[in-house]
């Protein structure tokens, strides 16, 4: 019998060990419920966002990606970007191939398509306010609204190179990219489009500000540029892969690039400005196509064949000697238990609790003020949990059921 428990203890050691090297590893694979090819993503906060992509796929989720819910965008027309306005975050737009622009008001539950006149094929759209909007695509359009989609005005770029990406810094100051290197500045709402020199003729596909100074580009051929004087000159990266399609930085030193997987590089990052890059290890076999971070820790990346993949940790790995098991010092009472169940030690200072469940989300946790008991009341439903309690002596890994009878 004492050998039985032994092995009982070993195979549950063994099975927190497994969960929580998954729960945070460095990129992890979400069901999106959808085979289709996703190529915008994009999300208002930490838990609320969309991703957009062929046949008029849009996929909504309110709790960080543990689900995502299917929106009827009406149309069949590939959709190549989403945005949202995040101090308006039921307010969003959706481009696409034939000039497609959709919009919503009810933060996805209703779409609406609104009249472009162009039946272009639209790669970009971005809104600075409610009111006024861009979109850009082939033949170097870009299309300017001032009040919120329902009438739009073609801006004089001075190219017919297709465009790629839009982004802006304010109301005034925006940036275009596309083919043959091309880089676009205004900064005057559109009125006028400068060309700025960008050293390559690569396609360019993203183009991504951490602050008004600092902005990376990315584009075929593993082609990375950054500019440090807002956008006025840019200088060329090595990030050290194949074809970029989307860039998100944080910040002005931590920088996220996604694009093709045939060379196991389809995620990169670099956390010293683009000096240098590491490739970030994550589950999928299939191309990348975008990548949004809401903040230094948390991303997601969508793409080929339903692709959505999530970060809490930055992309990085935790660290193997925070994964220890001290199962006889930390009690769970009860357990099994309805949710509510008490954490306590005599040897330890208990600090903080993070719950996950068994998908790797985290969907609790909280700062303990009593460090050697305290009771929870979670508000989940039934199935197995995992806890990670900080202590003052390293990280204590437990499990619990919850079932309401």
């Amino acid at each position: 019998m004492k050998n039985y428990l032994q092995i009982i203890k070993a195979i549950f050691a063994a099975s927190v060990i497994l969960f929580f090297n998954h729960a945070n590893a460095q990129w992890v694979q979400q069901t999106s419920g959808t085979t289709s090819t996703l190529n915008s993503v994009y999300f208002t906060n930490a838990t609320n966002g969309y991703v957009a992509g062929a046949s008029g796929t849009i996929k909504h989720t309110t709790n960080g990606g543990s689900t995502w819910a299917t929106q009827t965008s009406g149309i069949t027309s590939n959709l190549n970007s989403i945005f949202f306005i995040k101090t308006l975050t039921a307010v969003g737009y959706a481009a696409g191939d034939n000039g497609v622009v959709l919009k919503t008001v009810t933060a996805g539950s209703n779409w609406s398509t609104l009249p472009t006149g162009i039946t272009d094929l639209l790669h970009s759209a971005y809104f600075t306010n409610y009111d006024t909007g861009y979109v850009a695509g082939a033949n170097g359009k870009i299309l300017r609204t001032n009040d919120g989609g329902a009438t739009w005005a073609t801006q004089t770029t001075g190219t017919t190179n297709e465009l790629y990406s839009l982004y802006f810094l304010d109301t005034d100051t925006g940036f275009a990219v596309g083919t043959l290197g091309t880089i676009l500045k205004t900064k005057n709402g559109g009125t006028t489009w400068t060309q700025k020199t960008s050293g390559t003729p690569q396609i360019l596909t993203s183009v991504y500000f951490a602050s008004a100074d600092t902005g990376y580009i990315v584009g075929f051929n593993g082609t990375a540029l950054k500019s440090v004087d807002g956008g006025e000159s840019w200088a060329l990266l090595t990030p050290g892969t194949n074809i970029l399609y989307g860039v998100s930085c944080p910040n002005g030193h931590t920088a996220y690039a996604v694009g093709d997987v045939s060379t196991n590089k389809s995620i990169v990052k670099t956390s010293n400005g683009g000096t240098s890059w590491t490739v970030q290890t994550n589950p999928t076999t299939q191309w990348l196509q975008s990548v949004y971070f809401v903040n230094d820790t948390v991303g997601y990346a969508c793409g080929w064949n339903g692709t959505i993949l999530k970060t809490q940790t930055g992309g990085n790995p935790v660290a193997v000697n925070e994964l220890q098991i001290v199962n006889n010092e930390v009690e769970i009472y009860p357990n099994p238990n309805n949710g509510i169940f008490q954490v306590s030690s005599s040897k330890y200072q208990i600090s903080s609790i993070e719950v996950y469940s068994v998908k790797g989300e985290k969907v609790y946790s909280t700062q303990i003020l009593n460090p050697k008991s305290s009771i929870f009341n979670l508000n989940l439903p039934d199935g197995i949990y995992f806890l990670k309690l900080k202590t003052d002596n390293g990280i204590v890994n437990k499990k619990i059921a919850i079932e309401h009878k």
